[in-house]
């Protein structure tokens, strides 16, 4: 079996294994012929995203950075896939949502396919969720202030807001598959 190769624009192991897995699952091939390349590539946006439109222009970024990159170090970009993940917060009445979205871009013949898919919205717990007439850079310090030392321990904020029913690494696979639905 050929290996597919695909680039994603991050490092992070977490977004990697969460893009192997999706592809493993919807092209129904095992792991270990998914080739995935882990690039550090800028995603333009802030370091925490806000709203739909600036979470999707930071995935778009990033796939679309991975891809130029990428044509560096694939000899040839048919048939390969480009991938930028970003997680956002969005504002929506009175709550505050998270999301993840993937933007897949699919090369073949120098054509370039793009399309972006969401995870489900994790709402976040009463205390962390901004407030009305709440500054939006005040609401940030005080969510990054409570949610960072469990970033610097490790624990997926996904399995702790949802009470361990679901992870961080399963919204982002979800995202992936939706917008590889989206290719075919």
């Amino acid at each position: 079996m050929n290996m597919l190769t695909l680039f994603i624009g991050t490092r992070n192991e977490e977004k990697i294994q969460a893009v192997r897995t999706a592809f493993a699952s919807h092209f129904r091939r095992p792991l270990d012929s998914i080739q995935v390349t882990g690039i550090d590539v800028p995603s333009t946006v802030r370091s925490q995203p806000i709203g739909r439109a600036e979470t999707q222009t930071g995935a778009a970024a990033r796939a679309n950075n991975v891809r130029n990159v990428g044509i560096n170090t694939h000899e040839s970009q048919s048939g390969c896939y480009f991938v930028g993940i970003e997680n956002g917060l969005v504002f929506d009445d009175d709550l505050t949502v998270d999301l993840a979205c993937a933007v897949v871009c699919f090369v073949d013949n120098g054509e370039c396919s793009q399309r972006a898919g969401w995870s489900d919205a994790m709402a976040l717990p009463l205390e962390l969720r901004r407030r009305p007439g709440e500054g939006e850079d005040e609401w940030i310090e005080q969510y990054r202030a409570v949610i960072m030392p469990m970033v610097r321990a490790k624990q997926d904020l996904y399995l702790y807001f949802s009470q361990n029913t679901r992870t961080r690494r399963e919204a982002m696979e979800t995202a992936v598959t939706r917008a590889l639905l989206q290719l075919e």
